[in-house]
């Protein structure tokens, strides 16, 4: 895979959690210090572990089920920094 960017994973996540998993968000609100849950994207568990699924195929990465719990406060800017180290591991 070639050298991953943060806009590439930015617009994955955006395209993926709109168009692919129906949960409306409009991109130009959100910024890199939105919150991935309440008040932010607003994703639940059950949503967040699908989108887990969609990042870790897209990007040929393992996130640990211990990562999980760490994810869910994490803002946007820290979802796409934490894929880019996951990537970069692998």
């Amino acid at each position: 895979m070639s050298a991953l960017l943060a806009s590439d994973v930015r617009q994955f996540l955006l395209t993926t959690i709109n168009d692919e998993m129906n949960i409306p968000v409009d991109g130009a609100n959100i910024t890199d210090e939105s919150p991935i849950g309440v008040g932010g994207l607003d994703l639940e568990s059950i949503r967040l572990i699908e989108l887990i699924a969609r990042l870790q195929r897209e990007y040929e990465i393992e996130i640990p089920d211990a990562d999980i719990e760490l994810l869910i406060p994490m803002t946007f800017s820290e979802l796409v920094d934490y894929v880019l180290q996951r990537r970069a591991a692998a």
